[in-house]
């Protein structure tokens, strides 16, 4: 796979690496004060996570996939796998399927490796260590997915825009007559400078 995003390109070529080794363990990644985690299991991936807006990337997944069913973020997130603690935890009680926490996971991986695409200069560190899989996800379909993400995300005219922004909605001077229309209302409730546009997608039920 050539993704066409060079910084990234590396990054998949390493993961690519790692799950030709079967690698189990985590693999940090940083640009300037970001940093994310993927977490692997005999060379397939486990789990991501990183990033702004961890908590929401989270209620996200969960509120498409099982919204009946409340999970608590922890207040003090020492736990650096907390979302994925409370998943098992979940199944152990019988209030979640497998296949309802892979669904989650697969939506949190794309999430996270789709943010990854964007952006430049990463830097990766590998850190071999033990972890308990729940399910697991390929590697070469989750980076395709989010580099496929990304060109769509680009040829709609949207490539300087990062999906964890919260835009706010503003309109011209001359039409500030629409601002009584039931679209304008809507628009506005939603693009209000604290919806990230994965927000705002999942609120209005639509795909990035």
């Amino acid at each position: 796979m050539q993704p066409g995003f060079p910084s990234f390109a590396s990054i998949a070529e390493r993961l690519a690496v790692l799950s030709q080794q079967r690698a189990t363990g985590e693999l940090i990644l940083s640009s300037g004060n970001n940093q994310w985690h993927l977490y692997l299991f005999l060379g397939r991936l486990l789990y991501a996570t990183g990033g702004v807006h961890r908590v929401r990337r989270w209620h996200r997944a969960v509120t498409q996939d099982c919204p009946s069913v409340k999970f608590h973020a922890p207040h003090r997130q020492e736990d650096e796998l907390w979302e994925y603690h409370l998943l098992q935890g979940s199944i152990n009680q019988n209030q979640l399927t497998l296949t309802q926490a892979k669904s989650i996971i697969s939506k949190i991986v794309d999430e996270v490796l789709f943010t990854l695409v964007s952006h430049s200069k990463l830097r990766s560190f590998w850190l071999p260590k033990k972890v308990h899989p729940i399910a697991l996800i390929e590697v070469k379909q989750s980076l395709q997915a989010a580099v496929d993400l990304c060109k769509q995300w680009q040829n709609i005219g949207l490539g300087t825009l990062c999906p964890d922004m919260a835009p706010i909605f503003k309109l011209p001077m001359n039409e500030q007559n629409l601002t009584t229309s039931k679209t304008f209302f809507s628009l506005s409730q939603l693009v209000n400078g604290e919806n990230t546009i994965w927000d705002i997608a999942l609120q209005m039920r639509q795909n990035l």
